[in-house]
């Protein structure tokens, strides 16, 4: 994210190198010719190509990875909350995007939202809140639903649901894509940013305020992660 890029990391030689991004932020028409992008914070997998959460310029941009080269997705460049097509519809700060290949589900940080866009299209409209203003911890549907800066997202299969990382209220909530009904299902953590559902429902959840990594049961039972250290590497 503070490097402006995207990069590959193989997992088996520690090879890493700049697939997108010239190190520098996007600030005008030059920077954007050069390839230059706006803090990357959260990317998904969209069939053969990787959705990117582009919280700078409040937008999402698809990767081709083949190529390195960036398209944009949906999002005018604003920052707000405002359905519509690609080129109208507005996002704040972008964090962390899911997709089910068919559908991209974007957490709106800055706007305490869960956004749905059309993969094929763009259009995108808000399953949960209404203002940049309004948060909380309220359970419900639709817009009577609250969060509170949520910073990590994942569809989880197993489940058919979202499972939102909503960061500021130290909680793991779920959310019915299809009935707009948001629920709780783990509170007390310490500033959740990331979520990962597993195969068999199973979370994998970045505890940030704590430093570990959580276990979670798809009934909400929680079990820290135990590191095996090798070599001084964890």
């Amino acid at each position: 994210t503070g490097a402006h890029t995207l990069r590959t990391l193989d997992p088996r030689t520690g090879v890493a190198r700049t697939v997108a991004g010239t190190g520098g932020r996007v600030r005008d028409e030059h920077d954007r010719a050069a390839g230059a992008l706006a803090s990357p914070w959260g990317l998904a997998r969209l069939g053969d190509r990787i959705v990117v959460a582009m919280a700078g310029t409040h937008t999402l941009a698809v990767l081709d990875v083949a190529s390195g080269g960036v398209t944009p997705l949906a999002g005018s460049g604003a920052e707000a909350l405002w359905d519509g097509d690609a080129t109208t519809a507005c996002f704040a700060q972008p964090t962390a995007v899911a997709s089910d290949g068919a559908t991209v589900w974007t957490a709106c940080a800055e706007g305490n939202a869960i956004r749905a866009t059309d993969a094929a299209t763009g259009a995108t409209t808000t399953l949960v809140g209404t203002g940049l203003f309004d948060f909380g911890h309220v359970d419900g549907v639709g817009d009577a639903a609250r969060l509170q800066h949520p910073q990590g997202l994942t569809w989880d299969a197993a489940g058919a649901r979202l499972v939102v990382a909503d960061t500021y209220n130290g909680a793991l909530r779920t959310l019915d894509p299809t009935t707009r009904r948001l629920a709780t299902l783990v509170r007390g953590l310490d500033a959740p940013t990331g979520v990962v559902a597993l195969a068999d429902g199973t979370l994998l959840v970045c505890e940030e305020g704590a430093h570990r990594l959580l276990l979670v049961a798809p009934t909400g039972v929680v079990r820290a992660v135990t590191p095996t250290v090798a070599y001084g590497v964890a």
